[in-house]
């Protein structure tokens, strides 16, 4: 135990990892030691009641005294509630939404020497809260170059047009077929689609483009992976969220291999699009895409996962068994 003296009256005392503000002998506050957060709001308090100063304060929390004089101004305006940490992200609903975004996609591919200015006003249109170009340039930058290479390609007389989404499936449209006929335990690719499904993947006939249809290129990996099988006697205790547990771990996988940078992040996808690559109509959104980690978290499963992808990589060659890709 550690006693630490601000005033005549006021002590310090450190015990267990806590720490209580004693008053006259007697305890009127108690905090972590480790919680910085409720540590300042225990000093605000203190210099705002007068029964300390803040170089009082300062010295016995180990606080800075600009730092301190901040949190009692807060706590003078707007009480305790100024002290207590807001959850980080944005505070009002996301304005550049799927929709918004699928606007701005369709009006670069369309016009491929549109100016990032009309490309917002597509994404603005008709929308009440205007999103900034800046905002647009940030999230599209990555796609819009690939956009443009591809209408490059389409109009030279010379050039081999780029395969379409539906000719990208259909060549792996066997590889689909070989991953739906895993071991019993296992899950298909497909399982049982609705009625609304159906009709919007028999649309794929006709063609559909997708800034991630690429991700079908991937399929021979995962079929050769036995990703389905995997994933299936792996989770197979894991709830249906609306999508089956490999649906969710495709997700996962595609969000990976786009090097889309956090979950926070999928609120810009194209979730019509996203949704090819599972088989459905529209991607998970990013309430489920949680869910699916905190129930993959509490079966406590991950690492057995891990270490059956590592050893299926080694078994095909892939890599040896440092880790090390194979040539």
């Amino acid at each position: 135990m550690e006693l630490v003296g601000l005033n005549s009256q006021v002590i310090l005392r450190k015990a267990s990892g806590r720490g209580t503000i004693l008053f006259q002998g007697q305890p009127i506050m108690l905090y972590a030691l480790d919680d910085r957060e409720t540590m300042k709001s225990v000093a605000a308090q203190l210099v705002k009641n007068e029964l300390a100063t803040v170089p009082e304060v300062s010295r016995g929390l180990g606080i800075p005294s600009s730092t301190l004089r901040d949190a009692v101004r807060a706590f003078s305006t707007a009480g305790i509630r100024s002290l207590i940490p807001v959850e980080r992200g944005p505070k009002g609903p996301w304005k550049f939404t799927p929709e918004r975004r699928q606007r701005a996609l369709e009006t670069a591919r369309a016009q491929p020497e549109a100016t990032w200015a009309e490309v917002t006003a597509s994404a603005n249109e008709g929308e009440a809260e205007q999103v900034s170009q800046r905002h647009v340039q940030r999230c599209l930058q990555d796609v819009r170059p690939c956009l443009q290479r591809t209408a490059c390609g389409q109009a030279g007389e010379s050039q081999t047009p780029p395969l379409t989404v539906t000719e990208v499936a259909e060549g792996e449209m066997a590889v689909s077929s070989e991953m739906n006929e895993v071991s019993a335990a296992s899950q298909p690719i497909l399982p049982s689609l609705t009625a609304a499904d159906r009709r919007y993947l028999a649309r794929l006939r006709d063609g559909v483009e997708s800034a991630v249809g690429g991700g079908f290129l991937a399929l021979p990996f995962l079929h050769d992976l036995d990703f389905a099988g995997l994933v299936a006697r792996t989770f197979s205790c894991l709830p249906d969220l609306g999508y089956t547990v490999l649906q969710m771990a495709l997700a996962f996988f595609f969000l990976a291999l786009f090097n889309v940078p956090s979950l926070e992040a999928t609120r810009t996808l194209p979730y019509t699009e996203f949704g090819l690559l599972l088989g459905r109509r529209r991607g998970p959104g990013l309430d489920k895409l949680r869910c699916f980690l905190k129930s993959v978290q509490a079966v406590e499963r991950s690492e057995a996962f891990v270490l059956a992808v590592a050893q299926q990589l080694i078994t095909l060659g892939v890599v040896d068994g440092l880790g090390n890709p194979l040539p």
